[in-house]
């Protein structure tokens, strides 16, 4: 008798799974200068002086230029729509540009935004100038705002992913209500940003630090009451005793980087005694 034919089904091959394996875990940096980070404080007290003192940084300067400091910088002047239409440099594209260019830059490792608040505003005059509007509209329920603010994440967002370059913001500080982990709500010192520019901030930072005086001394808090500060890394920011670093001083800016380095490493002492 005729063998009957057996119909072969063929299957699709078995996709690789997208879902890490049992030992397979995301390892955080033990460069500091990898993450994300907002440093706000007095003005004048040195935000941009500590950023030039970091290797491979360089400053997107959108402040009046700091001649007074030796730097890698790159100066954006903030352009109303109207000087945009008249064909004045625009800030917006040469910050495109510039986190292009240092992408491919193997001498870049950090991004200085300083400040975050003046760079808002470029992106802001650049959804104007391309929607031919003066101001943004009040009557639209916020939808032209959303899309500003849209447009300002989408730059750090895109870098945040598929970057190597970790990116440091500095702004300057005011007092607003804030609430705090115990529930309650009180004035705080934070970031003095628009409101979109501070809710993206609590999204997207690893870290989070006021630059300010401390009994005459200038000092980075990293946990204080009263201050929105934030450390995102476990284990990192410590005294040698272990326990949590709430501040430590600067007494050179020009040095900052070696003084945030060692108390990233847990090797510094705090300013209060702890």
């Amino acid at each position: 008798m005729p063998k009957k034919s057996v119909k072969v089904v063929k299957r699709p091959p078995r996709k690789s799974s997208i879902i890490p394996g049992p030992d397979e875990y995301n390892i955080p940096s033990d460069d500091f200068f990898d993450y994300y980070t907002v440093i706000h404080g007095t003005a004048g007290i040195g935000k941009s002086s500590l950023l030039a003192s970091i290797p491979g940084c360089v400053i997107a300067q959108f402040e009046p230029a700091r001649r007074n400091i030796k730097s890698r910088m790159v100066q954006f002047r903030p352009r109303t729509p109207i000087e945009l239409q008249q064909g004045e440099e625009n800030p917006y594209t040469k910050l495109l540009t510039l986190l292009e260019e240092a992408e491919q830059d193997q001498s870049v490792k950090v991004i200085g935004i300083d400040n975050i608040a003046e760079c808002y505003k470029c992106v802001e005059y650049q959804y104007l100038f391309e929607n031919e509007l003066d101001e943004i509209p009040k009557n639209d329920f916020g939808a032209c705002r959303g899309q500003v603010n849209r447009m300002f994440e989408n730059i750090f967002n895109n870098l945040k992913y598929d970057s190597r370059l970790g990116v440091i913001f500095t702004c300057h500080t005011k007092e607003r209500e804030g609430e705090f982990n115990t529930g309650t709500t009180d004035t705080a010192y934070s970031p003095a940003v628009p409101s979109a520019v501070f809710e993206y901030l609590k999204k997207a930072m690893d870290f989070a630090f006021y630059y300010g005086y401390h009994d005459q001394k200038r000092a980075i808090h990293c946990r204080w009451d009263c201050i929105w500060t934030k450390c995102g890394v476990d284990g990192r920011f410590m005294t040698p005793s272990g326990k949590p670093l709430q501040a430590f001083a600067i007494p050179d800016p020009a040095k900052g980087y070696e003084t945030i380095l060692k108390a990233w490493n847990n090797k510094l002492k705090g300013i209060t005694g702890e």
